[in-house]
């Protein structure tokens, strides 16, 4: 799971990360350019669904409007991917793997040509000078019977929401500073 995001000549990689920190039940990566920077956090929902969610929030540090290309990746081996307004799924041995966009409108495409081998969706996006943007995406591994398309509208507009409860439930789980509680987080784990 990683993302891409491109202003000008500048190209950002959540794969080659500024900064990566696991937290309570997510982990977060920050990329840093001149004119702009790039927070990107992975999180596994409560609700016992076989999805992730990311939220992808995109500061411009400049006194300029900055046009981004953003993509989305979710590297899955084969090579039958289909694209869906909104998405880019692909049937794998494990079974169907979707990525789509799950902000409350969704503005994402997959590109074309469709990729390969794994899953990519792209939007371009204009952030005004000295603002933010935040995006919502939804990986999704159904179960054979389950529908990749109904098990992301659930989540469409609700990213954010769905990460607080998150990070709620774990703090009141294993309580104390957010510092001390991911260590005891992790302790649950191991």
């Amino acid at each position: 799971m990683d993302c891409l995001v491109r202003c000008g000549s500048e190209l950002l990689r959540t794969s080659q990360p500024d900064r990566t920190e696991v937290g309570v039940a997510q982990v977060r990566r920050t990329l840093h350019s001149q004119q702009f920077s790039v927070e990107h956090l992975i999180f596994a929902p409560l609700e016992p669904r076989p999805v992730l969610l990311a939220l992808a929030r995109i500061d411009n540090h400049s006194s300029e409007p900055c046009v981004l290309d953003y993509t989305e990746l979710w590297g899955v081996s084969g090579s039958d991917v289909q694209a869906a307004p909104g998405a880019c799924v692909c049937t794998t041995p494990g079974g169907e793997r979707a990525l789509a966009d799950a902000s409350l409108v969704s503005r994402a495409e997959a590109p074309d040509p469709l990729p390969q081998a794994g899953l990519a969706l792209q939007l371009r996006l204009v952030v005004p000078a000295e603002q933010s943007r935040e995006l919502a995406f939804a990986y999704a591994a159904p179960e054979p019977n389950q529908s990749a398309g109904a098990l992301v509208q659930g989540w469409r507009g609700d990213a954010r929401a769905a990460l607080e409860r998150v990070v709620a439930h774990w703090l009141e789980r294993v309580g104390g500073p957010e510092e001390e509680a991911v260590a005891r987080y992790r302790k649950i784990l191991e």
